[in-house]
């Protein structure tokens, strides 16, 4: 009983499943008169060997339908079935145009069209790679250049005997500087500086000073000594009439170097030797220094004034214990701000006492600048 359950469950799926599959295909009805033989056996035959029928037969049934779904040519009542499914012909191919009728010779001919007339660029139109020898025509076309110029700057373009040249721009650019002295240092004091500055950033330049001893008794030194004239002389105590020199740096506060308000920082250091007929002293001259400046300019040309303040960054005290040179000592004196020099003896007969004078300023150790500069900047 059980088995003929199984046996009818599977007559009925195996039937549901063929009409299923018969109506994937476009000729479902071959496939079902082609799939009666066999219900027999499906069966009684294993799912896997029913699966395989069901492959071979779907595929006899597409052998026997056409390319696009529609069934093939039947085969009469008494022939006899062919094994082999009908050769299909291929589409007809389309008909080739008849070809085309020669013009008649005495058609008159399309006059051909002119090319616009070509315009001449001059030859630095034309852009030249580098290490190119060649150079551009007027009609366009391209010329060798041989020419000693052109191999020794690289490219025909640069050669700077053709017309309409141009000096390549570089980014380089100049930086400025400027010489100048202080013509009232120089006849007052009897020293000589020489004020070289140059540009080192776009606001920023450095100033060098050398100083030179040019007179031994300026006016500047004899000044003020009563009954004392031409007793005190200097000289360099450096390198021959060098002195020494001073080094700073300069901030241009409108941006532009050597033109408008300058603010400085610098320091100096100068070694003058002075001299009396009874004394002798080595003065050295040590300051940092803020100065303020103001420079103009008419073409090359360029005055500067300077005014600061410096403040001496070494001792200098010299006294005497008694109105004799020889008792000169450097500490301990009662005003420790003064640098005395004996100029002249002290006379006994007369009681006049031994003449000094104080090589500090009164405002030591402030000291007070002032120098006006002439000279040329570039």
């Amino acid at each position: 009983m059980r088995a003929h359950l199984i046996s009818a469950r599977l007559d009925g799926n195996s039937r549901s499943g063929l009409s299923k599959v018969g109506q994937v295909f476009p000729n479902w009805r071959v496939f079902t008169e082609l799939m009666s033989p066999y219900a027999w056996r499906m069966r009684q035959a294993p799912v896997g060997q029913l699966l395989a029928a069901i492959l071979a037969i779907s595929a006899t049934a597409l052998a026997q339908s056409g390319p696009d779904g529609t069934p093939g040519p039947q085969p009469g009542p008494g022939a006899t079935p062919s094994s082999e499914a009908p050769a299909w012909a291929p589409a007809p191919q389309p008909q080739p145009l008849p070809p085309s009728q020669p013009e008649p010779q005495n058609a008159a001919a399309p006059s051909p069209v002119q090319p616009a007339p070509y315009a001449a660029q001059p030859t630095n139109a034309y852009a030249q790679p580098y290490g190119s020898n060649s150079t551009v025509t007027a009609n366009g076309a391209a010329r060798a250049d041989n020419s000693p110029n052109s191999q020794r700057y690289g490219y025909a373009n640069e050669d700077p005997n053709r017309p309409g040249y141009e000096e390549p721009k570089s980014n380089f650019e100049m930086p400025q500087w400027s010489v100048r002295i202080d013509p009232f240092n120089w006849l007052l004091a009897g020293r000589l500086g020489l004020e070289l500055e140059m540009q080192v950033y776009k606001f920023v330049s450095v100033e060098l000073v050398p100083v030179f001893v040019v007179n031994d008794q300026p006016p500047y030194l004899n000044l003020g000594f009563v009954g004392v004239p031409n007793t005190l002389k200097q000289k360099s105590a450096g390198v021959g009439a060098l002195a020494g020199s001073s080094i700073g740096v300069g901030f241009w506060l409108n941006g532009k170097p050597m033109e408008g308000y300058v603010l400085r920082a610098e320091l100096t250091n100068y070694s003058i030797d002075y001299d009396t007929s009874i004394d002798h002293v080595n003065y050295v001259e040590r300051e940092f220094q803020i100065l303020l400046g103001q420079h103009s300019k008419w073409g090359p040309f360029t005055i500067a004034g300077t005014f600061g303040l410096g403040t001496m960054l070494n001792s200098h005290e010299r006294c005497f214990a008694n109105d004799t040179p020889g008792s000169a000592q450097t500490s301990g004196c009662p005003n420790g701000k003064q640098m005395l020099l004996a100029l002249t003896p002290a006379n006994n007969l007369t009681g006049q006492p031994m003449g000094v004078i104080n090589l500090n300023s009164w405002a030591y150790p402030i000291d007070l600048i002032l120098r006006i500069s002439l000279g040329v900047a570039f």
